[in-house]
């Protein structure tokens, strides 16, 4: 029994320790960014999902694919996110408008505009990549006639397609 008691008083010392030291903190309330996602029409949009990234610029390599949280709309259009650590954007994608990004801030209202396509024929089976900068809004495989979307209207993109026969095609459009 002392060696129990030896023990307990050991761990109480301890985390007494940590405590006072900050190696161990108080668990805290966790804080939350919450918002809504509306058509042009100012409706709301269900099923839009819902996702926190780094800003433009940063290192990312596919639209969507880093998170540090991610939500899918509710039938009034609503979301919530856990705040993040550092600046992150509002990434929003639906499958019948153009994905849309905003500053991460809480109580913000996110328009999606109608979207924009590339549509095209390959004569041979090629990868389709459709980007601005560092952000890939597109990237896969066709063979024949493609559709590539929803696309954000009026801004500049690159498209570029790669097949194993032919040489690499690229070139900058703007979409209307």
């Amino acid at each position: 029994m002392p060696r129990r008691r030896t023990f307990v008083a050991i761990s109480l010392l301890v985390l007494a320790c940590l405590l006072t030291t900050g190696l161990v903190t108080e668990a805290r309330e966790e804080a939350w960014i919450r918002g809504t996602v509306v058509d042009p029409a100012g409706k709301a949009l269900p099923g839009a999902e819902v996702s926190l990234r780094v800003p433009q610029g940063g290192c990312r390599h596919i639209a969507g694919a880093y998170t540090a949280g991610r939500d899918v709309t509710g039938e009034d259009g609503s979301f919530e996110l856990p705040v993040p650590n550092g600046d992150m954007e509002i990434y929003v994608r639906h499958p019948e408008y153009a994905p849309g990004w905003v500053a991460a801030r809480d109580d913000v209202r996110i328009e999606l505009a109608v979207a924009s396509w590339i549509e095209g024929t390959v004569n041979t089976p090629a990868t389709i990549t459709v980007s601005r900068g560092p952000w890939r809004f597109v990237h896969e495989r066709v063979e024949g006639t493609f559709r590539c979307g929803p696309l954000p209207s009026g801004i500049v993109l690159s498209l570029g397609a790669t097949s194993d026969t032919h040489r690499p095609f690229a070139q900058r459009i703007v979409l209307q």
